[in-house]
């Protein structure tokens, strides 16, 4: 099996996210072997615990524009980061 190096965004905060879909696959996914980057809007240091590497982006806006604001955030940090081939 290749092992693959996943990056997951989301502009949602993982405590939202509902436990049987979204964390049971990326726990799945660290279980088979893969790499998995989750970034998201929540705060650095609180997947502490989780399998897999967490990249908090901090995003501060007025309701309404913050899936805007996430979106810009996540570009940036992907242009910064650009995954291994």
């Amino acid at each position: 099996m290749k092992v693959m190096n996943v990056l997951w965004f989301s502009g949602r905060h993982f405590d939202d996210l509902c436990a049987t879909t979204q964390k049971s696959l990326a726990k799945g996914l660290v279980n088979k072997g893969h790499q998995l980057t989750f970034v998201n809007p929540d705060s650095n240091g609180t997947h502490e615990g989780y399998p897999w590497i967490h990249q908090g982006l901090s995003v501060k806006s007025i309701p309404g524009l913050k899936s805007l604001s996430v979106g810009r955030k996540m570009s940036k940090w992907l242009k910064q980061n650009p995954p291994e081939a």
